[in-house]
């Protein structure tokens, strides 16, 4: 599921995740803040990573819109 595909239609926006594409991108710098803190430091599990991990093209979900759209649809 890609942001860029679902803010098209704001409909679906809005059923799969109860926000507008204005309020939806109001969240989108706090949570990539808090995203690359939190990240940086622990693992997904929550332990200490032993090195500091950074974002990769290659991951599964590249984007912070992305990633956002996906937890907050998820909840």
């Amino acid at each position: 599921m890609k942001y860029d595909k679902v803010r098209k239609t704001p409909s679906q926006l809005l059923s799969l995740t109860g926000f507008t594409e204005v309020e939806f991108e109001s969240f989108v710098p706090c949570f990539e803040y808090h995203w690359q803190e939190y990240y940086s430091h622990y693992t997904l599990s929550g332990k200490p990573r032993q090195r500091i991990s950074y974002n990769r093209k290659t991951s599964k979900i590249p984007l912070t819109k992305d990633k956002l759209l996906f937890n907050v649809s998820s909840i």
